[in-house]
């Protein structure tokens, strides 16, 4: 049985839409959109996203724009993913590329994961 859709939309092989099976994939796939999706971007969301690919170009000092970061994404995981827990936000800045390590859990489920997700220029 499929949870919902998985993103982006690919055909699959009996004519529909690839599907989410599986809740890791689709809490990982939740949290991926929280992380990318710029605010202002979503339909009737204009709040909702954290937009990593705009500290790409921020006058980088590492404590202030780390904790930006660290704070809006744990506003947007309080506002929109209530059930995950945010364990940990690893963020280091290598030249032209941000690397952002989102660890996270969801106790109901017994699921300990992490996402990392790599913003370039």
């Amino acid at each position: 049985m499929s949870i919902t859709v998985q993103l982006p939309l690919n055909q699959g092989s009996d004519s529909i839409y690839n599907n989410i099976d599986d809740i890791r994939d689709y809490v990982k796939q939740n949290v991926k959109n929280v992380l990318l999706t710029v605010p202002g971007e979503r339909v009737m969301l204009p709040d909702f996203g954290v937009g990593l690919k705009r500290y790409l170009f921020e006058n980088y000092e590492a404590a202030n724009t780390a904790a930006e970061i660290r704070s809006t994404v744990e506003v947007q995981f309080a506002r929109y993913l209530p059930t995950v827990i945010l364990h940990d936000i690893r963020i280091v800045e290598e030249g032209h590329a941000l690397l952002v390590k989102v660890f996270y859990g969801m106790t109901d489920v017994n699921l300990q994961d992490f996402l990392e997700i790599v913003v370039i220029n």
